[in-house]
């Protein structure tokens, strides 16, 4: 796989976007961005509204430039008010707009089939991973989500750091060294479980194993009970831009070939990569090796 250029040396993860433009200028002086920043900050949070003065602290902006805007969006169906309380939220136009671009990920398209063959073979559920090298960061994308009454379900569209879990590691393991030490000189991740790793030291030594073998085994490092295994997948230019993620209960494994598991995420990986123009395979293992850390 090819090196990706490196890309701006500091850059938030998670759910806050980057405040400087290209040219360094703040956001806060541009229209445009401030409006996104706004959709954002309503998309992301759990409140169902917001009011005004509480999305210009949240925001450090204006409460006349948030009100403003606010019915900017308004008028073209972005957000809504709700009730008579002056709060704002996500329009269902605006629900339904998101919906149809997420269907259309050339990415999403591409690995649907992978997705649904992987699920029906292990008969676990199978998630699909896209890296943002902007953010350093990644989110679940799609989803075959497994029968079992026992399954574990993540959220899709959420920003989740690189450093923990299968789907995370599987894609750090396999990118540029300025992107991995960019990621790894980050403050370190909280703890999720009492399995979650924190130590770069150890998340080094991880990466490496990931790297010899070709996937990553990970067992209750996001979610208690949960095992993920995961492989890379990437494009035409042999970027890593996301990876396939196998997700079942920890109490499943030992009723399946873990190594045979292994074996057939890193085929789908494979397969979604040649799809995407990759002309070498995604990872250099054929995934018959077998890591339980």
């Amino acid at each position: 796989m090819t090196r990706r250029d490196s890309g701006p040396k500091e850059v938030k993860t998670g759910e806050q976007s980057s405040l400087a433009t290209q040219d360094g200028k703040d956001d806060r002086r541009i229209p445009l961005q401030k409006a996104m920043r706004i959709i954002e900050q309503l998309a992301a949070s759990d409140q169902s509204s917001w009011g005004v003065r509480e999305l210009a602290r949240a925001l450090d902006l204006a409460p006349s430039t948030v009100y403003r805007l606010l019915c900017m969006l308004e008028e073209v169906s972005i957000v809504e008010s709700k009730g008579d309380g002056g709060r704002y939220g996500i329009a269902l136009d605006f629900f339904r707009l998101a919906s149809q671009i997420a269907q259309r990920l050339p990415m999403r398209e591409t690995a649907r089939r992978e997705l649904q063959s992987l699920a029906g073979l292990s008969g676990e559920s199978v998630y699909l991973a896209r890296y943002e090298p902007k953010k350093r960061s990644f989110m679940f994308v799609d989803h075959i989500v497994s029968t079992h009454p026992l399954r574990y379900e993540m959220a899709l569209y959420e920003w989740l750091d690189l450093r923990i879990g299968a789907g995370g590691l599987g894609i750090l393991a396999f990118l540029p060294a300025e992107e991995i030490d960019s990621v790894l000189s980050q403050e370190a991740p909280s703890k999720l479980t009492e399995r979650t790793v924190t130590d770069r030291r150890l998340i080094e030594a991880e990466l490496e194993r990931v790297r010899q073998q070709g996937y990553v085994v990970s067992i209750g490092r996001r979610i208690v009970g949960a095992v993920g295994i995961a492989a890379p997948i990437v494009d035409a230019q042999e970027c890593v831009v996301g990876a396939v993620v196998l997700a079942l209960p920890e109490s499943h494994l030992p009723e399946y070939d873990a190594e045979g598991l292994a074996a057939d995420v890193v085929r789908a990986a494979r397969m979604v990569s040649a799809g995407l123009g990759a002309q070498q395979p995604a990872t250099a293992h054929s995934g018959r090796e077998s890591s339980r850390w």
